[in-house]
């Protein structure tokens, strides 16, 4: 703010000091619609203030033409800008002997929110000699420290051109601008006030003018300015979505009659308006995998749709006036059933407003169907099929896999319940693995089946006979009113037209059928023109996807999507010492990993909440180390089919000795030092190792519980009784108090405002950690070796052991795939 005041002093003395404005510079051009230098932020900033366009909207270009009262012919100009770039070509002196052009180079950018630079470089072009010379530098600057005030300022000609033998004079334009407060009023009324004076000149002889900007009906905008000898302009403008076309007049104050222009411009951001068709659907297509983040996408990869870029875009399209329903196709898409909810959460809210949804499928399982009752009317394809059977768990063991192979996992574990090394050292399930997996089975059937029948219209028992009778054919779904229609994908047009004729006028003139529909894809790069000269508050989105591991965040040959401890953390301290960030919501979809790169992770977490809100938002997963660097936070939430828990630690070794004997391949071991080869894959542990890793999980455990009584204000014996290494479902989790609310993203943005002390109703903006790279691809991002000797294969099966460089894991032991 300091900063702001310093620029406004410095140009208001040069007001004061500075003489008034007494001469045409003979680089000015043809006339424009007159605005201040506080005022412009589209292509009109590379003529009256190059700072606006620091603002950097998107593509914009316009055509203007002038004219006299005796004649539609004259000058002739077209502008175009694109982010912090601006360019114009002009066609000045039609109507006398001196023709010119005019052609000027524009860029602006942005010191600090609010506060904007912009330079400008002008030549012509002439058969006359002084034009053909001419040349002009024009500096500018635009500050908006409040949703109601802009200042703006611009020196001219600052390198002095020649013409007709006489250098041209610097000159100032200085401007403010101020809209009144109010909701009727916000970003609707402009009033600026403007001085303009050359150097050397009285004060007495400055030009200052007065202009006003009302937009009464959304893209209805008049506007006039006058200036204090009396002589004034009038102007008006029309703006369709993308077309604005408009006109302005100046008349002198004697009122005769000066100039006028016509104008017509293109923007690539939308116009608010009322000429704006009302009648689309919005095409929203779910199908392969839907994930969490696109931090590291390749150049050769396409971008893959996020459940956060879904759920924001049905939630614009909820309060869109033009949008009028969905269609939603639904293909075979992988994901888990918290974000399956998520989704179909978002869904029902858009139908709330009173907007249609039409669900389409060609196949679909068990979360297909689900998501697809969120439908007013659901239709399958005529030869489709419906996989609507109930759920099954199966858990697979490779111990006999690995008996075979010579390979023992040495593993221990804490909680009775912590069952991921019984992959790999058991059969079969024991008893607490069985009761866990029939727990969870319990509470996702009984949210399928009581949401579902909620849709339906059914009893819950109702709903379950029906998937008892699956799978179905499309003719057997329709007879068993699991669908309303069969039609195939090219009929849907006629399907919303009839919907759209039964509930709302949404015809009100022949258009072809690809006019109803707009992909999401499409309208998520749709992007609204900004009014508002407010600077948002932010709310910091911190996604922590995949596996933990110490280090960077990326793939990994074993362990997949990977979440590094350096990556999130630096996230998380960009987040908070971002001052315009109010509050961080840390989205977690992990299974958990190494402990100490999950407790890396949870002192950041501990040092961001001592100065800001920290709101957990957990997606399919957030079990054990998942849930370690969840529990500090000031808030949980969780969807009702998110894993979470698995409060429980493994550790432990990976024995090769079998393997390495059947194989022929001799390890021989010198060392210093009683456990130099504690870890060593050469052996199992023997009986004193082994009481070393118990004793030294157990220490971890109880640190773990220790962290998570303290985060949730339960004491170590509440925790301890509900932890054991057990996995619970979102609902479950939300009864025994290691989650506060059910809710996905949204509900956890609205947590973060509250939290931060917004407003419910306040304009923020959501920015996202860690920033997406982009990374060269070259067929694969795994690269091998074309001819790998014996000894580099047993290097590589060690170095891809389940613990890496840390030996305390905590691991979810497995996820409920739902098809």
């Amino acid at each position: 703010m300091r900063k702001y005041i310093f620029l406004a002093g410095i140009f208001l003395a040069l007001f004061l000091v500075s003489s008034g404005f007494c001469y045409q510079s003979p680089t000015e051009s043809f006339i424009l619609p007159y605005n201040s230098v506080a005022t412009p932020d589209d292509i009109s900033s590379i003529k009256f203030n190059p700072a606006g366009l620091g603002q950097k909207r998107g593509f914009q270009t316009g055509f203007f033409h002038t004219f006299s009262d005796s004649s539609f012919e004259g000058d002739n100009g077209w502008f175009l800008s694109a982010g912090g770039l601006g360019f114009s070509v002009e066609w000045l002196g039609n109507i006398t002997p001196q023709t010119y052009r005019k052609y000027t180079l524009s860029s602006g950018g942005k010191f600090v929110d609010g506060l904007f630079w912009g330079t400008s470089y002008s030549w012509f072009g002439s058969k006359h000699k002084d034009y053909d010379d001419l040349s002009s530098w024009k500096l500018g600057l635009l500050a908006r420290p409040f949703e109601f005030l802009s200042v703006g300022a611009v020196a001219k000609d600052l390198n002095r051109p020649r013409f007709d033998r006489e250098r041209t004079e610097v000159s100032y334009d200085f401007g403010i601008a101020v809209r009144p407060m109010g909701e009727l009023m916000r970003d609707r009324l402009t009033l600026a006030v403007e001085a303009s004076f050359a150097q050397d000149e009285k004060l007495g002889d400055a030009t200052t003018r007065f202009r006003t900007e009302a937009e009464p009906l959304d893209g209805f905008i008049v506007f006039g300015d006058i200036d204090n000898d009396g002589n004034f302009g009038l102007g008006g403008r029309v703006n369709l979505p993308h077309l604005g076309v408009g006109t302005y007049s100046s008349v002198t104050k004697d009122y005769d009659y000066n100039q006028g222009v016509v104008y017509a411009t293109l923007s690539h951001d939308r116009y608010r308006t009322l000429l704006e068709r009302r009648d689309s659907f919005l095409e929203v297509r779910l199908s392969g995998k839907i994930v969490e983040e696109n931090t590291r996408v390749g150049i050769f990869e396409k971008k893959k749709p996020t459940v956060m870029d879904i759920i924001t875009d049905i939630g614009r399209a909820k309060d869109d006036r033009t949008i009028k329903g969905m269609l939603l196709r639904i293909d075979s898409f992988d994901m888990g059933l918290a974000k399956t909810q998520e989704i179909r959460e978002a869904i029902l809210d858009f139908k709330r407003n009173g907007k249609t949804v039409i669900a389409f499928m060609e196949f679909g399982g068990n979360k297909e169907y689900y998501l697809a009752t969120a439908a007013e009317k659901i239709v399958l394809l005529p030869a489709g099929y419906l996989m609507l059977t109930g759920l099954a768990a199966q858990v697979t063991f490779i111990k006999g896999t690995l008996d075979k192979l010579g390979v023992v996992a040495d593993l221990e574990h804490i909680g009775d319940y912590k069952s991921a090394s019984d992959l790999v050292t058991r059969e079969s399930m024991s008893p607490a693995h069985r009761e866990v997996v029939n727990s969870l089975l319990d509470d996702f059937y009984d949210q399928m089946t009581s949401q579902i029948a909620e849709s339906k219209g059914w009893t819950q028992k109702q709903t379950e006979s029906k998937i008892d009778q699956g799978p179905f054919t499309a003719s057997e779904a329709w007879k068993a009113g699991l669908v309303d229609t069969l039609m195939f994908y090219d009929q849907m047009d006629e399907l919303i037209r009839s919907e759209c004729a039964l509930g709302f006028s949404c015809l009100k003139y022949p258009f072809k059928p690809r006019d109803i529909r707009v992909s999401r894809e499409a309208y998520h790069r749709r992007r609204c023109y900004k009014y508002s000269w407010s600077i948002p508050p932010r709310i910091a989105v911190v996604f922590a996807t995949g596996s933990i591991m110490s280090g960077q965040s990326g793939r990994d040959f074993l362990w997949g999507e990977v979440m590094g401890s350096e990556t999130i953390s630096q996230a998380l301290k960009r987040a908070r010492e971002d001052k315009r960030v109010k509050a961080i919501v840390f989205r977690v979809d992990s299974p958990g990993g190494e402990g100490i790169a999950s407790d890396v992770i949870l002192r950041e977490i501990m040092l961001t909440k001592r100065v800001k809100p920290v709101i957990v938002s957990m997606s399919d997963v957030a079990g054990s180390g998942g849930y370690w660097i969840s529990c500090a936070a000031d808030t949980i939430i969780s969807m009702p089919g998110t894993y979470t828990g698995s409060i429980g630690v493994i550790s432990g070794k990976v024995s090769l000795e079998g393997l390495y004997e059947k194989i022929g391949f001799s390890i021989e071991t010198v060392k210093r030092g009683k456990h130099a080869d504690f870890f060593t894959t050469t052996r199992e542990f023997n009986d004193e190792e082994r009481e070393v890793v118990r004793r030294q999980i157990e220490e971890f455990y109880s640190e773990f519980v220790r962290k998570v009584a303290e985060g949730r204000g339960m004491s170590e014996a509440e925790v301890n009784s509900i932890a054991q290494g057990r996995v619970w479902t979102g609902t479950q989790a939300k009864g025994n108090g290691l989650v506060d609310m059910l809710g996905g993203l949204n509900l956890a943005l609205a947590i973060a405002k509250e939290k931060a002390g917004l407003p419910e109703d306040a304009q923020v903006e959501i920015i996202t950690f860690p920033k997406r790279k982009l990374f060269l691809e070259l067929g694969s991002s795994t690269v091998f070796s074309p001819s790998p000797d014996l000894k580099s294969i047993i290097e590589e099966l060690k170095e891809k052991s389940l613990f890496g460089d840390d030996q305390i894991l905590l691991l979810m032991p497995y996820t409920v795939d739902i098809k």
